[in-house]
């Protein structure tokens, strides 16, 4: 798993069910990561009835999430779905076993649950994990789902599912008046959540997909008209999020911000960011004083006011110039580093740069502001040049000695020059072997990940019909009406 830490940065991004950013240590980022793409892909074998290849998935994906020490998975859903799917997946191993309805209901009694009882107290302690879970993500009795979403919320569809799984495991403990309570509740539960089959017809007729469909209808108690305005509300919303985050993620780059080593205590708040720039400060300068002020408006407007020049410093030697805009700048009649200055100060866009520069360069000459952050850049690069030289002469002096022992008649320039060959050579090697394993990373992923589609919701989107069925099975069993 370690050397999969770099490819998953690059690759994979945490972001919720809204398409909120989600920033955590690159440790727990990993584990993370791993645990929830193993989970993707023991779904994509339930969905394909390969219950058992899903169990092995979902047991590795659970010692993953074990592994991420952050509190985050309190109140996040996604460890509760992966306990809640273990159990489930324990019933389809023998459900899928479709004979075993045509046997006597002694022998379905036994057949219809785990494969041995060693598997019953595993899966009651799963529902506990995941009841608690649920509690501490959706509030008791999905209070804070009610509070941000309204009647329109499909968590409710997850509980059905638990209830249902409780019911059988009440069962298998011989608590049969429990069983019948539970079972009683799960009916008037998928009652409520029964989709209207000519609704879903007529939705579907919009143009919706299936799944948007179903969720939708769900939501909005079978009203087609309300149906579709959830869901373009759904998507809107999810848009916008996803564009914030993107933001966030482009201003952190930036900026050089590393939000992962503390979580979300180090993220910038983007309306204060917005505030200040209503303020009339760009972007990337409120973001830098911001970042200085620890998200304090008052200490990063001070910041602004009275070290605007060291913040400009910083902008400069953290962003990279987009060498195709320098080239489309300089094409306009404007000189290398003052295209430098000016891509770096708006953080290469070529609009804003423009207009900087044809406020700031008059006649040939540049503004005084202008002309002091060409001086920076200047000595900042003079100055990291610099700090390669030393290096490099310390490196030749403490290598001379040995060098004049072996041979006093080979030039000190000579050993130099085959000694920066040597490294540069040496560098290249290690810069090609980081880029082959990263390439041969990328294609394992890819090809690991290529049966795995999934969106943001998909986990309620359940049919119901595998519970509708169970459900008429146990109350045979349990001789209910």
């Amino acid at each position: 798993i370690a050397p999969l830490t770099h490819p998953f940065d690059n690759l994979l991004q945490i972001e919720d069910q809204s398409g909120n950013a989600i920033f955590l240590p690159k440790n727990e980022k990993q584990a993370l990561l791993m645990g929830l793409t193993l989970y993707e892909k023991g779904k994509a074998a339930m969905k394909a009835d390969s219950c058992e290849e899903a169990l092995l998935l979902l047991l590795e994906a659970d010692h993953d999430f074990r592994n991420c020490n952050s509190q985050l998975l309190n109140v996040v859903d996604n460890y509760a779905l992966l306990n809640l799917d273990i159990v489930w997946c324990y019933l389809r191993l023998k459900v899928c076993n479709r004979f075993a309805f045509k046997l006597p209901s002694i022998i379905l009694t036994i057949m219809l649950f785990p494969q041995n009882l060693n598997q019953l107290p595993d899966a009651e302690e799963r529902l506990k994990v995941c009841e608690l879970k649920f509690q501490q993500s959706y509030g008791k009795n999905m209070a804070r789902v009610a509070a941000i979403r309204g009647e329109q919320s499909n968590e409710k569809i997850l509980l059905v599912r638990l209830h249902l799984l409780k019911a059988v495991l009440y069962f298998h403990q011989n608590k049969r008046d429990d069983a019948r309570t539970m079972f009683r509740v799960v009916e008037t539960e998928l009652l409520k959540l029964r989709i209207d089959d000519d609704c879903l017809s007529r939705l579907m007729e919009c143009g919706y997909g299936m799944k948007e469909c179903r969720i939708a209808l769900r939501a909005c108690s079978n009203d087609v008209e309300a149906a579709i305005e959830f869901i373009h509300s759904q998507r809107e919303t999810r848009r916008a999020n996803e564009r914030r985050s993107e933001r966030e993620r482009q201003l952190y780059r930036t900026i050089g911000h590393d939000a992962s080593e503390g979580g979300d205590t180090l993220r910038l708040k983007l309306d204060l960011v917005d505030q200040l720039m209503e303020m009339g400060y760009p972007e990337e300068l409120a973001a830098l004083a911001l970042k200085r002020s620890a998200n304090d408006i008052n200490g990063a407007l001070n910041e602004l006011e009275r070290n605007g020049e060291a913040l400009q410093a910083e902008l400069l030697r953290t962003v990279l110039v987009d060498e195709e805009l320098q080239a489309k700048l300089e094409a306009l009649g404007f000189g290398g580093k003052v295209a430098q200055v000016a891509l770096k100060l708006t953080a290469n866009d070529y609009d804003r740069a423009t207009n900087y520069l044809l406020t700031n360069v008059q006649n040939g000459r540049c503004s005084e502001g202008l002309q002091r952050a060409i001086d920076v850049l200047e000595r900042q690069g003079s100055s990291s040049s610099s700090s390669s030289r030393k290096g490099s002469v310390s490196e030749d002096t403490e290598q001379q000695p040995a060098a004049a022992a072996a041979s006093e008649q080979q030039p000190s320039t000579s050993k130099r020059t085959t000694s920066t060959s040597s490294d540069t050579s040496a560098d290249e090697t290690k810069r090609q072997e980081r880029k082959r394993k990263k390439e041969m990373l990328d294609l394992l992923f890819k090809s690991f990940s290529q049966d795995i589609r999934t969106t943001a919701d998909a986990h309620l989107d359940l049919p119901l019909d595998e519970e509708m069925n169970l459900l008429e099975q146990y109350k045979k069993l349990l001789g209910m009406e």
